[in-house]
């Protein structure tokens, strides 16, 4: 019951968001960026200056004129929405589908702008775009390469590491190998010198 409600509420918000963003590009109003003065890239602390500022501009107990009613109105509306770290990332993905939809309108508006040129013009162009895909192949090869020949040249300081560690792991092995080998000969040399001295026997006195 609660995943049908999820659903539900997931379709509703689809359905404003796509219905604002018709009504948004059909009359193309203002941004609340805009509305506000501010760049999208607008910290928290501008959005809240800015709006303090226009509010004091279009308050209607300091302008009573009914354009700065219905701008105070939108002031506050567009606060509202990015004062808000949901709502303003909900809104800024919103003007994103609106900029995209509205690029792929005017690509369309140019192909039926479009008209049959001059073969020579035409011709040449078809060798520009010829040669911007030979540039692109040739630029994304390049870039593929250099990327490879770097993955290699780590892969072979990784190897190079590991095979200095081991070396340097086999060597103090040896080194104790062949200190304990020094010790166990020194140890049983004095051990063999020790049973070989000449025992002295003192007869005790009468």
């Amino acid at each position: 019951m609660f995943i049908i409600n999820t659903n539900k509420v997931i379709r509703l918000k689809l359905k404003q968001l796509f219905l604002h963003l018709k009504v948004s590009l059909s009359t193309k109003k203002k941004t609340h960026y805009e509305i506000l003065g501010i760049s999208p890239g607008a910290t928290y602390s501008e959005i809240k200056t800015a709006y303090y500022d226009l509010t004091l501009k279009y308050h209607p107990d300091k302008n009573k004129s009914d354009s700065a009613k219905a701008m105070f109105q939108e002031i506050s509306n567009s606060y509202d929405v990015l004062s808000k770290y949901e709502s303003r990332k909900n809104y800024d993905r919103m003007l994103k589908i609106e900029q995209d939809v509205k690029y792929e309108r005017s690509q369309v508006k140019d192909v039926k702008k479009y008209k049959p040129r001059d073969p020579i013009e035409y011709a040449t162009s078809r060798l520009e775009i010829y040669n911007f895909d030979e540039w692109m192949r040739h630029h994304y090869k390049e870039s593929f390469r250099r990327h490879k020949k770097a993955q290699d040249k780590m892969s072979d300081l990784k190897k190079e590491s590991m095979e200095t560690n081991r070396g340097g792991l086999k060597a103090a092995i040896y080194t104790f190998i062949i200190s304990m080998l020094i010790a166990a000969i020194g140890y049983s040399y004095r051990t063999v010198a020790e049973s070989e001295k000449p025992t002295l026997n003192v007869k005790p006195e009468k």
